[in-house]
């Protein structure tokens, strides 16, 4: 695997762990809780210079891995809810 990808899975895992310790629910599907165009906009991935394809990347990888996977969830108003959560 190349250093960018690497780079690039590190920093997608790390601003899942923040998103998440922020109580900021995070999507594998695309909406408003997409995670890599929320995360683009983040400083760490504008400091290693990711784009959101990078970003996409990443997410695949790490799924492949099994280092993330989907959780199901139960909102306050009984709606189901997907969240990406670290394995």
């Amino acid at each position: 695997m190349a250093e960018a990808e690497r780079a690039a899975e590190h920093v997608f895992l790390s601003m899942l762990m923040r998103f998440t310790l922020e109580g900021r629910n995070v999507s594998h599907s695309a909406g408003t809780n997409y995670a890599p165009p929320l995360f683009v906009k983040e400083p760490e991935a504008k400091v290693a210079k990711l784009s959101k394809r990078a970003l996409e990347d990443a997410m695949r990888r790490l799924f492949v891995a099994k280092r993330i996977k989907v959780e199901h969830r139960e909102t306050r108003g009984g709606r189901k809810a997907n969240a990406l959560v670290m394995v």
